[in-house]
């Protein structure tokens, strides 16, 4: 299954990690990238 996300732009954020912000369309919340990441390439994501 496809999973599409939502990236939105604020210059203007009090904080430079609060610029960019990844989020599901349907349920608005934060992706885990990580977990994404390991998942699409067949691996188990780190604890950092």
């Amino acid at each position: 299954m496809t999973k599409h996300y939502l990236l939105s732009l604020n210059p203007t954020a009090k904080h430079e990690w609060d610029r960019c912000i990844l989020r599901d369309p349907i349920t608005a919340k934060r992706p885990e990238l990580a977990k994404l990441i390991a998942e699409a390439i067949g691996a188990e994501p780190e604890l950092i």
